[in-house]
């Protein structure tokens, strides 16, 4: 993969909020639920009632993607990168959406801080799974193959 450096550190750079956040809430649910984000602002308290199950669950559901994200720049493997950048994507993308649609429970400086924080997770995943995409169909071209696109098929 071209620029393995850039498409690493771009991972785990995605990778850092679902692993924090999740670690978070899935280890301490109602502290996520009670003081996030830290400090003087409370944002998942404003969006209904404790929900414990529901909590440890988008914990674990994030936290399972920062680990696919960190194996991915890892291994660098084309397709696992790709698969991994998808993920983050429909995440980060579907977050965002739902957002978008209780703004009325924030204040305005809330509101710019949450939704830019989350409309970055959406723009990075989307221009690194654009750059691991083209990259890799450029080198599949220039070599004639495509190698590691497709599981190897044996004959029995």
């Amino acid at each position: 993969m071209p620029h393995p450096r850039l498409v690493r550190t771009g991972l785990l750079l995605i990778a850092l909020t679902p692993l924090l956040v999740g670690a978070g809430t899935l280890f301490f649910p109602r502290g996520f639920y009670d003081d996030f984000p830290p400090g003087s602002r409370h944002w998942a308290d404003r969006l209904g009632p404790y929900n414990e199950h529901l909590l440890t669950d988008f914990g674990g559901a994030l936290l399972g993607l920062a680990v696919l994200l960190v194996l991915a720049a890892w291994w660098l493997e084309r397709r696992l990168v790709i698969a991994a950048l998808v993920a983050a994507l429909v995440q980060s993308t579907a977050h965002f959406a739902y957002h978008l649609t209780t703004t009325d429970a924030y204040s305005t400086s809330d509101n710019v801080a949450s939704l830019i924080g989350l409309v970055f997770s959406v723009v990075l995943s989307a221009a690194l799974l654009a750059y691991a995409a083209t990259t890799a169909r450029a080198t599949s071209s220039r070599s004639g193959s495509v190698a590691h696109s497709a599981p190897s098929q044996r004959s029995p």
